[in-house]
C-alpha cells in the first residue's frame, strides 16, 4: 500500500467513524475529538482480529463497514461508561467541597408515593396502551433519578437524565413533560 492509499485509507475511516458518532448521537457522552480518538485506538487494536474469509453463521462474509462501525460504537460507549462513576464522584466531591449539605436532599423523600399516584394517572388518562407503557418506563426513570441524583430536580434535568438514557426519542420524553406538567399538582415538591 503506498502512502497515499495508506492516507485514504485512513481517511474513509475517520468518515466511518464519525457516521457513527452522528447516526448514534454518541456526541452526547463527550467531545467528538476525544470520541473519534477512542474510536480509533480501538479500531487500530481490532483490525489484526478482522478476517475477511471468515464465514459467518448466516453464511454471508464479514463485511469491514460493519466490524469499524460496530468497533467504534462498544468502544465509545465502553469508555464513557467505564468513567461514568468517576465524574458521579467528582460532582459528589465537590459538592461537599461548596458546603452543599447531602444528607437533607430530596434522597430522604418516599418516592413510592409519587411512583403510585403517577401510575394511576397514567392508567387513568385517556391515552393509547403504546404510550401508556412508555410512560410507565419514564416514570421507573424519572424514579431512579429522584433516588440517586445529588442535584436539585428540575424538569430540564430530567429531560437530559432520561435522554442519556438513549431508550426514547425526543418527541416522547417532551410528552412525557408535558404530562407531568399538566398533573403538576402530583409532582409538586419532586420536580421544580
Amino acid at each position: 500500500m503506498t502512502k497515499d492509499e495508506e492516507l485514504e485509507y485512513w481517511r474513509q475511516i475517520q468518515l466511518v467513524i464519525g457516521g457513527v458518532i452522528n447516526t448514534h448521537h454518541l456526541y452526547r457522552y463527550g467531545d467528538s475529538d476525544d470520541l473519534k480518538s477512542i474510536a480509533i485506538e480501538a479500531v487500530i487494536a481490532a483490525l489484526e482480529r478482522f478476517d475477511p474469509y471468515k464465514v459467518l453463521k448466516s453464511g454471508k462474509k464479514p463485511s469491514l463497514f460493519n466490524f469499524i462501525s460496530m468497533t467504534a460504537k462498544n468502544s465509545i460507549i465502553y469508555n464513557t461508561l467505564k468513567d461514568a462513576p468517576h465524574r458521579y464522584i467528582e460532582s459528589y466531591d465537590a459538592m461537599i467541597e461548596n458546603g452543599y449539605d447531602v444528607t437533607t436532599t430530596h434522597i430522604d423523600k418516599d418516592n413510592s408515593e409519587l411512583k403510585e399516584q403517577l401510575y394511576h394517572l397514567i392508567q387513568t388518562t385517556k391515552m393509547i396502551n403504546h404510550t401508556r407503557k412508555k410512560f410507565r418506563r419514564l416514570t421507573d426513570i424519572m424514579i431512579d433519578y429522584l433516588e440517586y441524583e445529588n442535584t436539585e430536580p428540575t424538569k430540564r434535568k430530567l429531560y437530559t437524565y432520561i435522554y442519556t438514557q438513549g431508550k426514547f426519542s425526543p418527541t416522547m420524553i417532551r410528552q412525557y413533560t408535558i404530562f407531568l406538567v399538566r398533573y403538576s399538582s402530583v409532582v409538586k415538591g419532586f420536580i421544580h
